[in-house]
């Protein structure tokens, strides 16, 4: 996996065309899965790796909502987009592997494409964990390894470039992460040809 610093890098130079080049896959999955898996925020939310803000639309009405990215870039337009959207919410550039807040300060934790980028993504469930308050919901929406021999196959072969191109990788088990993290799995459902994971934890 690139670093965190190199995966910032990635991020940065191709922020403005984020939105653009997944539009695709936003019509074909995303807005839904969005849609499934934030109905059940709420409280005090956090997202990590808000990236350009596309969860926003979906969270429930006059929701009290913090994004965290590492990438700037990506966060000023997710500003931009909670303006538009006439959404308050407040914004703070961070690691998700080492979030900058206290113990149990959250009722619910939101990360969607997220741990595909991060160099240990146990590391971030864990501090998921320790940032929710207890029987608090961590929820995330993302894509890894599939079920099905034949797509594993093509996900490692292109892992290399993957990673190189975008600083995500194609073949993160999720299922085996999760069961070495100190969060309880309420829910798992996996789509198209088991690569998006829609998961609903508890802390």
């Amino acid at each position: 996996m690139p670093s965190n610093l190199k995966t910032r890098k990635i991020y940065s130079s191709f922020a403005k065309y984020y939105d653009f080049g997944t539009f695709l896959f936003e019509i074909l999955f995303f807005k839904r899965f969005r849609k499934f898996i934030l109905k059940n925020a709420k409280g005090r939310i956090l997202e990590i790796g808000g990236g350009t803000g596309k969860n926003l639309n979906y969270y429930p009405p006059n929701s009290d909502i913090t994004l965290t990215d590492l990438t700037p870039e990506m966060l000023e337009i997710a500003k931009k987009r909670a303006d538009k959207l006439k959404i308050k919410a407040k914004f703070k550039i961070a690691n998700a592997e080492k979030i900058p807040f206290k113990n149990k300060s959250f009722n619910t934790i939101v990360d969607t494409l997220g741990l595909c980028t991060y160099p240990d993504p146990l590391k971030a469930l864990n501090e998921m964990k320790r940032i929710c308050k207890p029987s608090g919901k961590v929820l995330l929406m993302e894509h890894g390894l599939s079920n099905i021999n034949f797509i594993q196959k093509i996900q490692h072969f292109r892992e290399k470039r993957q990673l190189k191109n975008y600083g995500c990788s194609l073949t993160k088990d999720y299922l085996d992460i999760i069961r070495k993290s100190k969060l309880k799995i309420i829910t798992i459902n996996r789509s198209f040809f088991g690569i998006f994971y829609l998961i609903e934890l508890e802390a």
